[in-house]
């Protein structure tokens, strides 16, 4: 049961960038969520489009809706880090980029109630699924696919039991603000870098959260970038991550937390190449770093049969 009395404030905040085809998706989602003390920050980062006339329509008649727009284009990363410490007011934080949308309407409600009937919280991980390895821990199941861990653990064996989802990952703004390096690593993996470390401060929820639309298009991030530059920017973000931990675990636990995220970046890879990059030299690839599990088997075999269409040997 939620806590009586006045309710921690949530601040769903919606960074966009020429995104009028999709914002009143990712407005009207966070508008239907019934927890009651919400707020939404919209941030704009001066977009060229009719993205400001489209927000208009929302701020009329609701109060929780706030929208700000910047005085210079800051980018991804930089308009992350500008709605979480200039525009949000929210104890609690989630970030919704404007192209996305939650599909449950009771997902923040459900969220919260787990937080506040756990102890010391400073973060809520989303995931779309349970890893296997996560079901081992049965000892930590709290409610139906959500486990509460002491975060250093979870920290410590985040590469063994899986990783979150941004957009229904909540964490204590008040930890951001004091820690100040949340949304400062400009790469892709700014929303792990910035987030993962608050482990340290305190316990953390694990749950399935798998209401949401992450839209993928030929303008995500994470769609556009060269995956050699993906995995080039997974190891350095590991490495600045692992020099700010490194007071918290013995040396050896860091070299073996920075050798198993090293293996998950390289199989991350791997995967990613042979997924959307199907040819002859991907196939090899693919053989030198072959993993005997179903998935991988089933992502290779598809691989090398549009690799043989693409040469022609199917004619």
């Amino acid at each position: 049961m939620m806590r009586k009395g006045v309710l921690p404030k949530v601040t769903i905040m919606i960074p966009t960038y020429n995104q009028e085809l999709f914002i009143v998706d990712a407005i009207q989602s966070a508008l239907a969520q019934d927890y009651e003390n919400l707020e939404i920050v919209i941030s704009d980062d001066i977009s060229s489009d009719n993205t400001e006339e489209i927000v208009q329509q929302f701020l009329n008649d609701n109060s929780r809706v706030k929208y700000y727009k910047n005085a210079q284009n800051l980018g991804r990363v930089g308009n992350y880090h500008k709605v979480l410490y200039e525009y949000a007011t929210g104890d609690w934080v989630v970030n919704l980029d404007g192209d996305d949308y939650y599909t449950d309407p009771t997902f923040i409600s459900r969220a919260m109630n787990r937080i506040l009937n756990q102890k010391d919280i400073v973060c809520y991980f989303g995931l779309n699924y349970v890893p296997k390895k996560l079901k081992a821990y049965k000892t930590q199941l709290i409610d139906t696919d959500c486990y509460v861990f002491d975060g250093r653990f979870y920290l410590k064996h985040y590469f063994d039991i899986g990783g979150f989802y941004h957009l229904v990952t909540l964490y204590k703004r008040e930890i951001a603000l004091t820690d100040n390096k949340c949304y400062t690593f400009k790469g892709l993996q700014s929303d792990f870098h910035g987030i993962i470390r608050y482990c340290v401060y305190g316990n953390v929820i694990v749950a399935k959260e798998d209401k949401y639309v992450w839209r993928i298009h030929d303008k995500n991030a994470s769609h556009s970038m060269d995956y050699k530059n993906k995995l080039e920017d997974e190891l350095l973000c590991q490495n600045l991550i692992a020099e700010d931990i490194k007071d918290y675990y013995s040396a050896n636990e860091t070299k073996q937390w920075l050798q198993k995220g090293e293996k998950w970046a390289k199989n991350d890879y791997v995967s990613s190449m042979l997924n959307r990059c199907p040819k002859p030299s991907t196939l090899i690839l693919g053989l030198i770093h072959l993993r005997l599990n179903k998935n991988y088997i089933i992502i290779y075999i598809k691989s090398l049969i549009l690799t043989l269409f693409r040469v022609n040997l199917f004619r």
